[in-house]
């Protein structure tokens, strides 16, 4: 991320809905830190206010389900931390390379008094999760190190180790300078509605505000430059990798719930206005939402989408039909994650050796999808699986493209 790239993010900051960030304490009652560490994975879950333990317990478990689901094929994160809050509006993962993952998302999605049952956040965190899932496992794969280390172009010469690592820490950078922007925006936020209350020029909550937000602006600044010294072209890079983490994060929680339309319903509502969205924007939004189904019919030569949570919907719907809802691999939930995690590095490898590493909607989805053919053929010869019970291929969405 240079220099532009961070401004862009404040740009987007003026759009995006702000985040109920955790605000655990001691001066809370009816919640405790859960704390969980197994030989495997340590896993904490820090309460926000008003978070019951027995919400925190329940989201404990689910890691815990989730965990058994992708063994023993897939490696779980080693090191977790949920922050979990009572009620709020966005839900997002945070990659700390190499120290582990943060996820924050509310035990209740309201905004402006909208509320979703606690189901549809428990679904939203078992995408998370996926994306923990995917990280972990991508960096434990030297197929993809090595295959990574050649896309990653930095301005200096380094081993492809190195490049690697520069790439993961480029990457947690962003990460944070997004957080960064994000919790700008809520203070800011806060600030507005302090001010309009207020006509003392020396009140301490605005100024408090202010100190922070020039504490965040500094510290922006000093990721802007420890990016630009990484010296790594990683924008186009991190767009190709955004498409796959939301595919195999989306892919995760479908298997899991057995529900093609399990994100859809996790993030949709005809009641929720969405805070500072126009008409068309909220329209767009919803679409989107809508993008993310894997029972969605969407023709390959029609689709245009880009956007990475919705770049591969001809993918899901392909998947869900020919192989997540196909009985033959149903009872195979962790050798169904890997196949498709399988197919990602195998694109990643392919992508590595052309110049155009971000081809056409039409064309990404089709490669992907003739990927996971050939993988979960494997995996039926692996099985011993009956040849004459395979789904054939749906014209409609899976046509010749390349």
């Amino acid at each position: 991320m240079h220099s532009t790239r961070v401004r862009l993010l404040i740009i987007l900051a003026a759009i995006l809905t702000p985040l109920f960030l955790a605000n655990a304490g001691p001066q809370q009652q009816d919640a405790c830190r859960s704390y969980l560490q197994s030989p495997r994975q340590k896993l904490v879950i820090e309460p926000g206010e008003g978070v019951k333990a027995a919400w925190s317990e329940e989201r404990r478990k689910l890691i815990a389900q989730l965990n058994a689901m992708i063994a023993p094929d897939m490696k779980a994160p080693k090191s977790v931390i949920i922050m979990l809050e009572a009620k709020g509006m966005d839900a997002y993962h945070v990659s700390h390379y190499p120290d582990g993952h943060e996820i924050h998302v509310p035990y209740q999605f309201e905004l402006k008094g909208a509320k979703k049952h606690p189901i549809h956040s428990a679904a939203i965190l078992a995408h998370e999760y996926g994306h923990g899932i995917l990280a972990e496992n991508l960096n434990l794969n030297d197929r993809f190190k090595s295959a990574l280390a050649l896309l990653v172009k930095p301005g200096r010469a380094l081993k492809r180790g190195d490049r690697f690592a520069d790439y993961l820490k480029w990457d947690s950078l962003r990460n944070e300078a997004t957080q960064i922007v994000q919790k700008a925006q809520t203070l800011s936020d806060a600030r507005t509605a302090r001010a309009a209350v207020t006509t003392d020029p020396n009140d301490a909550e605005l100024a408090a505000t202010d100190a922070e937000l020039k504490k965040l602006e500094a510290r922006l600044k000093e990721i802007e430059t420890e990016m630009d010294s990484l010296k790594v072209d990683g924008d186009e890079v991190f767009e190709m990798l955004g498409a796959f983490h939301e595919f195999f994060a989306d892919v995760v929680a479908v298997v899991f719930y057995n529900d093609p339309k399990v994100i859809w319903r996790g993030l949709y509502s005809p009641k929720l206005e969405y805070v500072g969205m126009s008409p068309q924007e909220e329209r767009e939004m919803f679409k989107s939402f809508t993008l993310r189904r894997f029972d969605k019919n969407v023709r390959i030569r029609d689709f245009s989408e880009e956007e990475i949570h919705v770049a591969l919907t001809p993918v899901r719907t392909y998947a869900w039909d020919h192989y997540l809802n196909n009985p033959l691999y149903r009872a195979h939930k962790s050798k169904i994650l890997k196949t498709v995690f399988d197919s990602i590095v195998d694109e990643v490898i392919e992508r590595g050796k052309t110049p155009n590493i971000t081809p056409s909607p039409a064309v990404q989805n089709q490669r992907l999808i003739d990927r996971l053919d050939a993988n979960f053929a494997k995996l039926k010869e692996s099985l011993a699986l009956p040849t004459n019970q395979s789904r054939p291929k749906s014209k409609s969405r899976a046509e010749n493209v390349h």
